[in-house]
């Protein structure tokens, strides 16, 4: 619940400032090179997961994969998926390599701690690490989804719970900026 309001409280503030500037920030892509949101030069769906993650995170990459890739074909604009990974400790650039080469067209990325909960803050996004047994560990975080026009600004704000449809229809918007 609170993970919704949370979510519902930043579109709200989204659509009454307008078009806000996301956050600019340089980490590194599973490839293993700088990536810099200021850079990107397209629309770029933005959003935070890990790639231990059993369920969650590939579902929500499976979906936004495919919905870039329909946007991309209605619009002929060009749609960069990227994930942050709120679990840097393990998510090493080839760790997630192997994890979001599975969906087409997105890009995992990671950084130090620091770089990640700067990031999380610039974002106001939320992720605590949970302890389990053996040592072992896993993370509950929030699912926001940030559509980022090809300008840099933020025109939506979503997350997991939307529907193919709703975030379809941030990414036409993003497309027409």
């Amino acid at each position: 619940m609170f993970r919704r309001a949370a979510v519902a409280l930043l579109v709200l503030l989204t659509a009454c400032s307008g078009r806000s500037a996301a956050p600019d920030f340089t980490l590194t892509a599973d490839s293993g090179a700088p990536w810099e949101l200021a850079q990107q030069r397209s629309i770029v769906v933005l959003t935070f997961g890990f790639a231990h993650c059993a369920d969650t995170c590939p579902a929500l990459l499976a979906r936004l994969s495919r919905i870039a890739a329909d946007t991309v074909q209605t619009h002929g604009k060009p749609v960069r998926v990227a994930m942050v990974s709120v679990d840097p400790q393990r998510d090493r650039p080839d760790t997630l390599h192997a994890f979001v080469s599975r969906f087409p067209g997105v890009t995992g990325l990671t950084g130090t701690q620091a770089q990640i909960d700067a990031v999380e803050t610039a974002y106001h996004v939320w992720a605590q690490r949970l302890p389990l047994k053996h040592g072992d560990y896993d993370y509950a975080h929030a699912t926001a989804v940030y559509v980022i026009d090809a300008g840099g600004r933020i025109v939506a704000v979503r997350d997991d719970s939307d529907s193919d449809a709703t975030i379809a229809s941030a990414l036409a918007q993003a497309s027409a900026a």
